[in-house]
């Protein structure tokens, strides 16, 4: 039996995570979870997993909170984030950690899960696109290893199983569009935060489902699969494939493709990390090919998309740059969904960002978060009460 910790068990990863150990209660048992302010979600998922320890926002916490918790599971310990999820993902406890928060707040616990020797499942995109190098270093010496959450590379983990890595030539994501793949460009202005979140495959947080729109979401898996695979940036192609039924390929020396092909269902990339490397039957949906009328494929537009263009640039550069792309992308898109700026005004707000800081080539634990902070106050204090990026104000 294996343990578990989830850090972000209310957020969409977490609770189909802890969907997956109560369908396999003879194949898990749960440790620790932690979760924002949504406390209404998190106590029927505290009674049904019975945590060790539980964690939650500091401005969720009150002692009528803690007793809601402890009526759950009367034996639990309650933290206090950030600190609670870093004690939750260095306990030596854990088999595997699920880091499915969103946030750099997710950099701390995952550095101690691996300095713990603990496997990560890693949901979070902050993480590598923010701190791939300094990631990277900590795995090479703790001998640990990341098991990748997201579908696309999910998909290109399990195609690589086997695979001489000298043997690459080419690491291919998918992209399903987005809502305005067919959108006409010059219709963009009008684009509103109920137009974004209208995914046509995923369900998925607001946040990620907005990147979608804008195709920043495909940038940020530009960087994170450079860093899962250690492939260069002109090895890794993004091809449009609005069916998602292809989640991601690998192209061999030989010519030779290797693709991994299912439902659009993250429970299947969850499940996969949890019994890595064994495989299970599961009762979710198949897909069946013979009901597939057609699998298609093509070029993004970087004119429509270029936050992915820009991914790309700022990938291949280094240094913090990827930080702070990360950053202004994440306060711009909150900045979107509170219909405080435009669509557009997400790419504009994110290139000043790169233009205004200057990206250093060292990096440390304090410097990412302290760099991540002063971004997104930044932005906020420019735009947090304007109507637009372009207004005056």
């Amino acid at each position: 039996m294996k343990t578990v910790s989830i850090l972000g068990v209310t957020g969409s990863i977490g609770t189909q995570t802890a969907e997956i150990i109560e369908h396999f209660p003879d194949q898990f048992q749960v440790y620790g979870v932690s979760a924002g302010r949504n406390i209404n979600t998190l106590l029927p998922l505290v009674k049904s997993l019975k945590p060790d320890v539980v964690s939650i926002d500091p401005l969720a916490y009150s002692k009528d909170i803690e007793s809601q918790i402890k009526a759950q599971h009367p034996t639990c310990d309650v933290l206090i984030n950030p600190e609670g999820m870093s004690q939750i993902a260095a306990s030596e406890t854990n088999d595997i950690v699920v880091v499915a928060t969103s946030g750099i707040t997710a950099l701390q616990p995952t550095i101690e899960a691996i300095r713990h020797n603990i496997k990560i499942a890693l949901a979070n995109k902050e993480v590598l696109v923010s701190a791939g190098d300094l990631i990277s270093q900590c795995l090479a010496e703790n001998n640990g290893e990341i098991l990748p959450i997201d579908s696309e590379h999910a998909a290109i983990a399990q195609c690589l199983r086997g695979i001489d890595p000298k043997r690459i030539e080419k690491i291919i994501l998918t992209a399903s569009g987005g809502p305005f793949l067919n959108r006409p460009i010059k219709s963009f202005d009008s684009i509103t935060s109920k137009d974004a979140l209208k995914h046509p495959k995923w369900e998925m947080g607001k946040k990620i489902t907005v990147d979608s729109a804008t195709m920043m979401n495909k940038g940020l898996e530009v960087i994170e699969a450079h860093h899962l695979f250690h492939v260069d940036y002109a090895s890794i192609q993004v091809v449009v494939h609005p069916e998602s039924i292809m989640h991601g390929a690998v192209e061999l020396c030989d010519g030779s493709i290797i693709a991994e092909l299912g439902p659009a269902d993250m429970r299947l990339p969850i499940q996969s990390a949890l019994f890595h490397p064994d495989k299970t039957h599961n009762p979710w949906k198949r897909i069946n090919l013979w009901e597939q009328p057609k699998l298609s494929f093509q070029k993004p537009d970087l004119n429509k998309f270029p936050l992915l263009k820009l991914a790309y640039e700022i990938g291949e550069k280094g240094g913090q740059g990827p930080a702070i792309m990360n950053a202004a992308n994440e306060a711009a898109v909150r900045l979107f969904l509170e219909d405080k700026i435009m669509f557009n005004d997400i790419f504009k707000i994110v290139l000043d960002s790169l233009n205004h800081f200057i990206s250093k080539s060292t990096l440390n634990i304090e410097e990412i978060i302290q760099l991540d902070t002063e971004v997104k106050q930044r932005i906020v204090s420019m735009h947090g009460n304007c109507p637009s990026f372009s207004c005056p104000c």
